[in-house]
C-alpha cells in the first residue's frame, strides 16, 4: 500500500496536471466548483458570500464540526455526505448507460474498447483521435469528481457502515477509471496518420488492440463477479495498476492548486491596480510576474509574451513577502 505521504505527493502531482488541463481546455471543473454547485442545490437561497464560506469549511473543517448556513446549523459530517451523494448522483446519472454509478462504469469500459479498436485498425483518422481525446477529457473530469467525493466521505464518520460502504465503492471506481484510462493511453498513438500503416505496423496495432480490449473485458468481469479477473502483477506488466485510496488532504491540497482562472481576479492584480503603479494590461502582467519571483531580469521580462506569462502558476507566498516589503519601504519614505 502507498503511504499517506506518497499519496499526498501523487495527488499534488495529479492536481497540477489537472490544473494544466483546465487551463488549456476550459473543461474540467475544480473541486471548489463541484462542491459549490452541490451546496447551491442544497441551499438555493443563500448568497454568494455564504456559499463560498460553506464550500471553504467543507474543504477544511474536521469531522464533528458544526457550521451555520443561513438559519440552519449542520454538522460537517452530514453536509459532506449530502454533497458527496449529490455530486456522484448527478455525474453518474448523466451517463448514456443508465442513471447509476455501476452503469456509468460499464459505459467507460465499452467506450474504451471502441476507442482502442478504432485507433488500432491500421489507420488513425482525425475523428478517431478526437473520440479518444474526448473520452480522456471525460475521464479527467470524472477523476476530479470522484476524488472530491471520496475526500468528502473520508471527512465523515467512517465508523458508520453506510458511509464506509460509499467510501470504499468510490475508491474502487476511481481505481477502475484509472485502469481503463491507462489501457486506452498505453495501447493507442496520439496522432492521426495521413496514410495507412505498413503491414508490420498494422500487426503491432492489432496485437495491442487484442491485448487491451481483453484487459477491459477482464475489468468488466471483475466488476460483475466481485473478484479479481487479473492479478496485480499482470496489471503492473500492462501498466494499468493503481494503488487504491485517496489521501485525506486532497481537498485541502486543491485549495493550494487553484486553476489559472483564479489568476484573473488574483490579489496581486487587485493590489497593483489599487496602487495605480501600472496603466496597461501587459505592464500589469510583467509587474505581477516580477513580484512573484518568476522573472529575475528585465531581459527575461521583455522576452516572454504576456499570453505565456499568465500560464505560469502564481507564487502567492513569494508575492505576499514582496508586497509587505514594498509597503514597509513606502511607509518609511513617507
Amino acid at each position: 500500500m502507498m503511504s499517506e505521504e506518497n499519496k499526498g505527493r501523487e495527488e499534488s502531482r495529479r492536481l497540477q496536471m489537472m490544473g494544466m488541463f483546465r487551463d488549456e481546455n476550459h473543461r474540467a471543473d475544480s473541486p471548489e466548483q463541484i462542491i459549490s454547485r452541490a451546496v447551491e442545490k442544497r441551499y438555493p437561497r443563500i448568497d454568494a458570500r455564504q456559499k463560498q464560506a460553506a464550500v471553504h469549511e467543507l474543504m477544511t473543517e474536521k469531522a464533528g464540526t458544526k457550521i451555520k448556513i443561513g438559519e440552519e446549523e449542520i454538522s460537517i459530517d452530514a453536509l459532506s455526505e449530502y454533497v458527496a451523494d449529490s455530486i456522484e448522483k448527478i455525474n453518474a446519472g448523466s451517463s448514456d448507460y443508465g442513471a447509476s454509478s455501476e452503469s456509468e462504469y460499464f459505459g467507460w469500459i465499452e467506450n474504451g474498447q471502441k476507442v482502442i479498436s478504432a485507433m488500432n485498425d491500421g489507420f488513425i483518422s482525425n475523428e478517431d483521435l478526437s473520440d479518444k481525446h474526448e473520452l480522456l477529457k471525460n475521464f479527467e473530469q470524472r477523476e476530479v469528481d470522484l476524488m472530491t467525493c471520496i475526500s468528502l466521505y473520508r471527512n465523515c464518520n467512517l465508523a458508520d457502515p453506510k458511509v464506509k460502504a460509499k467510501y470504499d465503492e468510490l475508491n474502487k471506481k476511481l481505481v477502475k477509471l484509472r485502469e481503463i484510462r491507462s489501457a486506452v493511453v498505453t495501447s493507442t498513438r496520439d496522432r492521426s496518420d495521413e496514410k495507412a500503416l505498413d503491414e508490420s505496423g498494422k500487426a503491432r496495432d492489432k496485437a495491442l488492440a487484442i491485448v487491451y480490449t481483453g484487459v477491459l473485458t477482464a475489468l468488466y468481469r471483475e466488476a460483475t463477479a466481485g473478484k479479481p479477473a487479473m492479478s496485480d502483477e499482470d496489471k503492473r506488466k500492462l501498466n494499468v495498476y493503481f494503488e487504491p485510496d485517496v489521501s485525506h488532504n486532497y481537498l485541502i491540497n486543491s485549495l493550494r492548486s487553484r486553476p489559472m482562472s483564479y489568476f484573473n481576479e488574483s490579489l496581486a492584480e487587485q493590489y497593483l491596480e489599487k496602487r495605480g503603479s501600472v496603466r496597461d494590461r501587459d505592464s500589469l502582467t510583467r509587474h505581477i510576474m516580477a513580484l512573484s519571483g518568476r522573472m529575475t531580469s528585465p531581459q527575461q521580462r521583455e522576452a516572454v509574451k504576456p499570453v505565456n506569462q499568465r500560464k505560469q502558476m502564481f507564487d502567492m507566498q513569494r508575492y505576499l513577502m514582496l508586497k509587505n516589503r514594498m509597503e514597509n519601504a513606502g511607509a518609511q519614505r513617507v
